[in-house]
């Protein structure tokens, strides 16, 4: 998508940044996936999978729905962020990185969200 944006002519300078920004976000995001693939057998806590499996649920429902600003949406960040909060308080340190990149994730999800909305629309040239 970027190397189509960068040869056409007419395209605004906005757009291929935010096209770029999109690309490093979904780089960033892909990264904390593969730090918790990698650490998948630090997950045998059922309170810990039970927190893996929430955040998937809240990951899917904001990439399928593309709702940042819902109320929904906000309080089960916010949900997900203090139980991380609180999880990371009270665990071992091996632990520890699967809760940091569960709060990436989660952090990093709007943004993104944003970004794709924000390509989604149509193209204005100004006359």
């Amino acid at each position: 998508m970027v190397s189509n944006m960068s040869s056409g002519s007419r395209t605004h300078q906005k757009r291929k940044e935010s096209a770029f920004q999109l690309l490093c976000l979904n780089h960033s995001f892909l990264s904390y996936i593969s730090a918790l693939v990698a650490h998948r057998d630090k997950l045998s806590d059922d309170v810990l999978l039970a927190l893996l499996d929430d955040t998937v649920c809240y990951v899917e429902d904001v990439l399928q729905t593309e709702v940042v600003s819902s109320p929904d949406v906000e309080k089960m960040q916010n949900a997900l962020t203090q139980r991380i909060s609180e999880m990371a308080a009270n665990q071992e340190t091996r632990a520890l990185l699967v809760l940091q990149q569960l709060g990436l994730l989660v952090a990093l999800l709007p943004e993104i969200t944003r970004q794709r909305r924000t390509l989604g629309r149509p193209n204005r040239r100004s006359a």
